[in-house]
């Protein structure tokens, strides 16, 4: 985890991308679904339900969530291994 929140050029790059994408799809699959051309009414169960499985399959593939990456962060909190006991 970085505390300073200095990124280096490729980071940066690569977050605008991944950002960029996700709005992009996000938009595409909106559009595509009639979500913002109103086809459920505001704030009805439907609209929600179907905006929950537009932003899930925008942020399913991204390789964030992907255990298999292999630019996963390391989590901070993680155990050293305990000492053997005798």
């Amino acid at each position: 985890m970085r505390y300073n929140l200095v990124l280096t050029d490729v980071q940066t790059q690569t977050v605008l991308a991944y950002a960029l994408s996700a709005m992009t799809l996000q938009l595409i699959l909106g559009f595509a679904t009639k979500l913002y051309r109103g086809r459920h009414g505001v704030a009805s169960f439907e609209e929600a339900t179907l905006l929950a499985v537009i932003a899930l399959a925008v942020v399913w593939p991204s390789p964030l969530c992907s255990r298999s990456s292999p630019h996963r962060p390391i989590r901070a909190w993680s155990r050293s291994p305990s000492p053997s006991w005798p």
